[in-house]
């Protein structure tokens, strides 16, 4: 219970992903500090070689519960395998002789980077607000949940609306008859 944070959200045969997500970190930044005498071009190579093995390990496992968060974790990795590599044509590119340098492929690929690190950030986004649920909460509200409105068999609690999916069942006791009502999923995590 005590390390419980660490491994919630996993699929339970991926406790150790938290570890390895430490682990892929530090050899990411080891492999980058031994490569510095060869230069920024292998340092680039040397991290793509494990974002590719990263990637490898995170399609092995699927480690996340939920599968919106596999889909993100995997586009976080080929978000960042598409910065490094056109980061490093954008270098190989500015280290050319005069006469090899194109500044057209320079600004084409600067704008390239910073629209997809821009598109996922956007993704990331509006993946949050659909996701929240803080913003869950607010369309049930508006959709006559939670509310103290009465109907012919009592007062409703939670959610009586037939619009909402999802969840476990509750019971409304506070009227004169039972009536089982449907909580939302979000409720009932």
């Amino acid at each position: 219970k005590v390390y419980g944070f660490l491994f919630s959200g996993y699929r339970a045969a991926c406790w150790w992903y938290e570890l390895w997500n430490s682990v892929r970190k530090a050899l990411f930044t080891g492999m980058t500090i031994l490569l510095v005498p060869a230069g920024p071009s292998m340092q680039a190579w040397g991290a793509l070689l494990l974002l590719g093995i990263f990637v490898g390990v995170f399609l092995r496992s699927q480690p996340y519960e939920t599968p919106w968060l596999n889909h993100l974790e995997l586009r976080a990795l080929v978000v960042d395998i598409m910065t490094l590599f056109l980061g490093l044509a954008l270098f190989l590119n500015s280290t050319n002789t005069v006469d090899a340098r194109s500044d057209i492929l320079a600004i084409l690929l600067s704008v390239s980077v910073v629209g997809i690190n821009v598109w996922f950030m956007v993704h990331v986004l509006m993946l949050w607000i659909r996701q929240s649920e803080w913003l869950q909460k607010v369309k049930l509200r508006s959709r006559g949940c939670f509310g103290s409105e009465s109907s012919s068999s009592g007062p409703i609690t939670w959610c009586d609306n037939p619009k909402v999916r999802g969840g476990s069942i509750g019971l409304d006791t506070s009227g004169t008859a039972e009536k089982a009502v449907e909580l939302p999923s979000i409720l009932t995590e």
